[in-house]
């Protein structure tokens, strides 16, 4: 821990317990009391002594590249905070004081092994409590690995946790995974878009700014089956490859996805923002893309026939945000509340049969980034793109709400101050 860090948290503590003292006046009495005041702080300095000479004097523990002991009494503050975000009792509030152990060896895998070891030492000098909880056999999702137990010293619980050393990361390094997720989004919706707009623009070939005539009508009447089998098959395709399961790791490449996951507390908001502005500048270069290759008066004349069938806009509007919800309740519920492995056959199952359902009336698919291209590239209008845009947000905002009601709040999903109180060592 640098020197600045030390005391940013001095500091900070400081400044909490001086606004505590004025706004609870009496809590903070009592909690005082109740920690023990000086003795509480001796309880902790006299264990982490102790713990730590029988850790360096250790047989198991000899081969270890570095080893810091540390202890912390709880402030009243913090204490305070706890009790009312958990609604504890004092007495069930067991971290009153922590010991943290971190220590390193050869190898990653050698220092979490030997953290177990150190779990054994603690148990053999004080009895431990039925609160242990393994973060190394069972990490969190952000990655944090630790083990945290209860022990009791003088008749006085504290808690004892332990782990690996982490080494420094620089900031850009810290970003590199979450550049890789948002590359990966950006490349699989530029793909996903591509492949929908081509479709359109190769069943309709019959135009004659497309290059060739074809009998028959046009549009021809296997239009809306194939885009929608296309539409399906390369959805399946990207969300397979970056599926994990409750992974979070993108393949969403519709907004509406992101923006539900982001609002029902699965992806975080940084990542929800980044994975949105990755799918519409991929919209806009696959639109390119596909102007590319059939010349933009062939994908001028497709989109302009195409809005001349489309439904009135309010059935519009009403046709995409039910068809949109149902695309984006998929991933919502199969995928982050189940994690089957059968996801993305289910994603490409949906596009196909909401495509189908939706492009008499829409001429679209569920999805805005198929149209959002269009719209900056001049394609099409701003009063035929409005509804999708729309559409979605409306989409997102229903399948939180159905979340909300069938699914109780994941208690998962709500951060554990433990790991707040392991990092403020």
């Amino acid at each position: 821990m640098t020197l600045e860090r030390l005391l940013r948290d001095r500091i900070k503590d400081e400044l909490e317990d001086a606004g505590f003292a004025i706004t609870h006046p009496e809590e903070r009495t009592e909690l005082r009391r109740l920690l023990g005041g000086p003795e509480g702080e001796a309880l902790v300095n006299s264990a982490s002594r102790e713990l730590q000479q029988v850790l360096e004097t250790g047989q198991p523990l000899r081969e270890l590249s570095s080893l810091r002991v540390s202890g912390r009494a709880k402030t009243a503050y913090s204490t305070w905070k706890k009790m009312k975000k958990k609604r504890l009792e004092f007495q069930q509030v067991w971290d009153r004081s922590a010991i943290r152990v971190i220590l390193d060896a050869p190898s990653a895998e050698r220092a979490e092994q030997l953290c177990y070891e150190v779990r054994d030492i603690i148990a053999q000098m004080w009895p431990l409590r039925d609160k242990q909880k393994d973060y190394i056999g069972n990490p969190k999702s952000n990655g944090y690995r630790s083990l945290h137990l209860v022990a009791q010293r003088a008749g006085q619980p504290f808690e004892a946790g332990a782990r690996a050393f982490t080494p420094l990361r620089l900031p850009l390094m810290s970003w590199l995974p979450e550049l890789r997720l948002v590359v990966a989004e950006f490349l699989l919706t530029t793909i996903w878009v591509f492949v929908s707009q081509d479709a359109a623009l190769s069943a309709t070939a019959c135009l004659p700014s497309c290059g060739r005539r074809t009998g028959g009508p046009c549009p021809p009447p296997t239009l809306n089956v194939q885009v929608s089998l296309a539409t399906g098959f390369a959805a399946a395709v990207a969300c397979g490859l970056t599926f994990a399961p409750k992974g979070n790791l993108g393949g969403h490449f519709n907004p509406a996805v992101s923006l539900t996951l982001g609002l029902a507390g699965a992806v975080p908001p940084a990542r929800v923002a980044a994975f949105i502005v990755a799918q519409l500048l991929a919209s806009l270069l696959a639109t390119c893309l596909a102007m590319v290759v059939v010349g933009r008066p062939c994908m001028e004349d497709n989109f302009t026939m195409m809005s001349d069938i489309m439904g009135p806009t309010m059935p519009r509007l009403l046709l995409f945000t039910i068809l949109s919800l149902v695309i984006v309740l998929v991933p919502l519920w199969a995928h982050e509340r189940q994690g089957s492995m059968a996801v993305p056959v289910l994603v490409g199952f949906s596009y196909i049969a909401c495509s189908l359902a939706g492009l008499p009336q829409l001429m679209d698919v569920p999805n805005l980034l198929r149209s959002f291209g269009l719209l900056l590239m001049g394609v099409r209008s701003w009063n035929m793109c409005w509804p999708t845009m729309v559409g979605s947000i409306f989409a997102a905002l229903l399948a939180v709400a159905a979340d909300r009601v069938v699914f109780a709040p994941d208690p998962k999903r709500e951060e554990d101050s433990d790991e707040e109180d392991s990092h403020a060592m």
